[in-house]
């Protein structure tokens, strides 16, 4: 099975898009104040697909797409034909000295990856981009050969099957047979406009402007869900399979994408927003918004543990679920126990919850005996803007916004701050990891830094070692390498601490 981390940003505020498969399910970006900061960038996606090959690409600044290939080494640009005025730039394979022209992508306004064992599928504007692997070859798709629409919303793989989601309805492809089917309103469809997938067995689910569609594939049959059936709005924004549960996110404020059109976001009247979740077992909907307990309508990060689920919003505060009652259990927000309404981090780690808040340090539940306890500057966090927390054994890590790194020893109560001063190569963090012995990895925006928690060594790196740029903005721990993501592409470390 393929796996992959995907990281977010928005350009416009801090939008932490939080995994539970990955230490490094969090990325923070702000437009124009930050440095490094890309100026046409609107979001920026990474995806690490299994260990054969990892895609980057700039939605909003039309730059295409880079392959990072493990098995050889190299970074490539995979540019459009060199005819076009928008050629992406040039990339230097040193394995050869040479620049290297050897695949072309049918557009560089890239929308969407999935991928397979045998192909990588790209969906971009003016059709889909198909890389075979084993013929090291492209191949791609337009309305003349099948696909629906040429400007694709979405893509899912679907063993044999890859669906597309457009603005004129669902195409879908058969690898083996090399034919097409499309499927329109008078198919099934709720409307055309559709913006999401997700694949779920013998289901696959399509989130429309109209309603939540679900295709039943061993009976060619659709279903309808949408507001009059119970789903909290008909605006669906992003769907999500995990398990027993699909998660389904709809949209509550009315969101411009015009330069890429993710999505068509108009609607006749305005939704009230929420959350909805299905359970497969019993084959029933449950549907959250401020009228069902849920504290706010404008989500930034869930965490889900044993027992609760805990969203944290924007700036309305936190609620907590129980999965058990299937019941909301809880509200918090400054007039009762919560310093800060706006949360930006929560983690489940055993009998405690972690929340990190944008203007009022940490706060940390203990489930065991109802108890909340506050950790602000003055008990030894770095700074109460808290962008990331991450738990490794007994320690606990917070990033800040522009004061460095804190950890936190639970046993001791021992706080440990590593700035600038200190071996950390900046105090702006943008990312922490944990590798496999343990070693913390920082990115900063002046370089990374690796903290050995045995000897208390640090080692920093930046461009004079290899790293292609010093602006860090994520991490993700490989075996037995890193993986750098950065301004200027992607960095690869490997384990005798050689860049490629």
């Amino acid at each position: 099975m393929v796996t992959g981390y995907w990281l977010l940003v928005s350009g416009s505020h801090y939008l932490p898009i939080t995994t539970h498969h990955s230490p490094t399910g969090i990325l923070m970006f702000r437009k124009g104040s930050d440095k490094g900061t890309i100026a046409m960038t609107q979001f920026t996606i990474m995806k690490r697909i299994s260990t054969l090959i990892i895609w980057f690409f700039l939605l909003g600044s039309f730059s295409g797409c880079f392959s990072l290939q493990p098995p050889n080494k190299r970074i490539e640009t995979v540019p459009q034909p060199l005819s076009q005025t928008n050629t992406i730039s040039e990339t230097v394979d040193k394995t050869k000295g040479a620049v290297q022209y050897q695949k072309t992508l049918i557009s560089n306004n890239v929308r969407g990856i999935a991928a397979d064992s045998d192909n990588v599928w790209i969906a971009t504007d003016q059709g889909v981009s198909r890389y075979i692997r084993k013929t090291d070859s492209w191949v791609s798709y337009t309305q003349a050969d099948g696909l629906v629409d040429d400007a694709v919303n979405a893509l899912a793989v679907d063993g044999n099957l890859v669906w597309f989601a457009t603005d004129k309805g669902v195409g879908q492809y058969n690898v083996p047979t090399n034919t097409w089917r499309m499927f329109k309103r008078q198919d099934g469809l709720s409307s055309e406009k559709v913006s999401s997938i997700a694949v779920d067995g013998n289901y696959v689910w399509f989130g429309t402007e109209s309603g939540l569609n679900r295709y039943d594939k061993t009976i060619d049959s659709w279903a309808v869900r949408s507001k009059k059936d119970g789903l909290i709005s008909n605006n669906i924004k992003t769907i999500a399979v995990e398990g027993e549960y699909v998660w389904v996110g709809t949209g509550a404020d009315k969101m411009s994408r015009d330069d890429f059109r993710f999505m068509d976001v108009r609607e006749k009247k305005p939704s009230t927003g929420g959350v909805s979740r299905y359970q497969r077992s019993t084959d029933s909907w449950n549907n959250y918004s401020k009228a069902d307990g849920l504290i706010g309508e404008e989500i930034t990060t869930i965490a889900v543990g044993e027992d609760t689920v805990w969203f944290g919003t924007y700036n309305s505060g936190v609620s907590s679920y129980s999965k058990t009652d299937q019941t909301f259990i809880g509200t918090y927000t400054q007039t009762d126990l919560l310093v800060s309404n706006k949360i930006r981090s929560i983690v489940v780690d055993g009998n405690s919850v972690w929340f990190g808040t944008a203007n009022g340090g940490v706060q940390r539940y203990i489930k065991s005996v109802n108890t909340w306890v506050r950790y602000t500057r003055a008990d030894g966090l770095a700074d109460d803007h808290v962008t990331w927390i991450h738990v490794s054994g007994n320690d606990v890590w917070f990033g800040t916004y522009q004061s460095g790194v804190s950890k936190f020893d639970k046993n001791s109560g021992k706080w440990t701050i590593y700035a600038k001063a200190d071996q950390l190569a900046d105090n702006d963090v943008r990312a922490i990891a944990v590798d496999e012995s343990g070693q913390l990895w920082i990115g900063t925006a002046e370089g990374l830094s690796k903290y050995n928690p045995t000897s208390g060594e640090w080692s920093n790196y930046d461009k004079k070692n290899g790293l292609v740029s010093n602006y860090i903005s994520a991490i993700v721990v490989g075996s037995p390498q890193i993986w750098i993501g950065t301004d200027r592409g992607l960095g690869e470390m490997l384990a005798d601490n050689r860049w490629k």
